[in-house]
């Protein structure tokens, strides 16, 4: 159940920063090591302290996740967290129970096949390990890390236009 990221020091061939929304940003890794620490899940809340809003708009959207940890992220948002079908869900309301975003992450034979295409298009000779699926007001990012012999690249998809945000070379 916990999340693991892999790091990996090695030295740096190029780097963009990641043009999401910084909160975005932010809460990508704060999602991943607020679950990372003793594979539970820190500050689990009960379901009284849940902000009941928020908890109707998760039960309307996910019908069947009888199994959703909810808890309070280091930045005030209350998160449902449920894997389904080995994708990890991470689910963010603000305090208004109104739908923040979505964080999902799953390995590449998850990723939609016209991403996939696109992405093993340009980098045929890569093995993806690693996607990063956000959610906002409709529209969906890809985060995707793969890896070939000498490099660790990861590429952005947002709307069919794929951006690369690190590329690592290999020791």
């Amino acid at each position: 159940m916990a999340i693991i990221s892999i790091t990996y020091s090695q030295s740096l061939a190029s780097t963009t920063k990641l043009k999401v929304q910084p909160s975005l940003e932010k809460n990508i890794s704060q999602s991943k090591s607020e679950m990372n620490q003793d594979s539970t899940i820190l500050n689990e809340l009960k379901l009284n302290e849940i902000n009941s809003k928020a908890a109707w708009n998760f039960m309307n959207r996910y019908k069947n996740v009888p199994d959703a940890k909810w808890f309070k992220s280091s930045n005030g948002l209350f998160v449902a967290y449920f894997t389904s079908e080995e994708i990890q869900n991470f689910v963010y309301y603000n305090n208004r129970g109104s739908l923040e975003f979505v964080i999902r992450y799953y390995k590449e034979e998850k990723l939609p096949s016209d991403v996939r295409h696109l992405v093993k298009s340009n980098y045929y000779d890569f093995t993806i390990y690693n996607v990063t699926e956000v959610t906002r007001n409709d529209k969906i990012a890809y985060v995707v890390k793969m890896e070939n012999k000498i490099l660790w690249k990861t590429v952005k998809v947002v709307d069919g236009e794929m951006e690369v945000t690190e590329e690592y070379l290999k020791r």
